[in-house]
């Protein structure tokens, strides 16, 4: 594909400069799980919704080996660019990979997008191997759903007790799983969210279903929001010492094994 233009891959690879708060303590804790699971290198893996390639490159980076696949056409090509020449498989669909089993398997931010999540996660035990594990990252506390949820195209968000029964079913069990995000900030957010959806119609709303969130806010307003966003960072540090508590549900970030 050559469809993505050199200006704007830069201007994607740019946003790595500017992470809000909860990006850059979901890849903190992603990657102090990956190093739980005790993988050495050459472990093969599958990255479900490796968006723009910050987890593949981690997972590179620790000498692992494996595929990451993403629906969205410019996602898969920003990874093409950003990761050519290391070995990484791309696919847009399961599809790809039909007859593999892995390792590790890793959905960042994606469960809760889709609708029969407990199929779904049979679906992933049975692509492991006995033994390997399923991270994974989903937002938290369902009395926080709300327009901004919809709009993204979420069905749910997680609480604790749910997240263990539904893996459970899937028979992976649990061996991590952190709370994280302040609850009273991510309510703050979302009226700020809702407020600027009322403002939309329905159609702009569905359609930003199809969008990654990058594209749903704009580069701009990412920019300009930075500041504010990392004046916020210490709060999140600081729940490094409380992971193990339900204090902060707005986020879940879990790694669970196959039996």
């Amino acid at each position: 594909m050559n469809s993505l233009e050199e200006s704007q891959y830069q201007e994607y690879l740019e946003l790595d400069k500017y992470p809000q708060p909860h990006v850059i303590m979901k890849d903190i804790l992603i990657d102090k799980l990956i190093t739980k699971s005790g993988l050495s290198e050459g472990a093969q893996f599958l990255d479900i919704g490796c968006g723009r390639g910050r987890i593949l490159k981690m997972l590179l980076d620790r000498g692992l080996k494996g595929v990451g696949i993403d629906y969205q056409d410019i996602c898969l090509e920003i990874c093409r660019k950003r990761l050519h020449g290391t070995g990484i498989e791309l696919g847009k669909s399961l599809d790809d990979i039909a007859g593999r089993t892995f390792d590790l398997i890793i959905m960042s931010s994606v469960l809760e997008h889709i609708e029969d999540d407990q199929e779904y996660l049979k679906t992933i035990s049975n692509l492991l191997n006995p033994g390997g594990f399923f991270l994974f990252t989903v937002p938290g506390d369902m009395r926080l759903y709300g327009k901004r949820d919809i709009a993204y195209g979420h069905f749910r968000r997680y609480e604790k007790e749910e997240l263990i029964e539904k893996l459970g079913n899937a028979d992976l069990h649990v061996h991590t799983l952190w709370s994280y995000g302040v609850n009273a900030i991510s309510r703050i957010y979302r009226k700020i969210i809702d407020r600027d959806l009322d403002k939309n119609d329905s159609a702009n709303i569905a359609d930003s279903t199809g969008k990654s969130a990058i594209e749903s806010d704009g580069f701009q307003k990412i920019k300009r929001m930075y500041p504010y966003y990392s004046k916020l960072m210490f709060l999140y540090k600081a729940q490094l010492l409380l992971l193990n508590t339900n204090i902060f549900r707005a986020n879940y970030a879990g790694l669970f094994q196959k039996k």
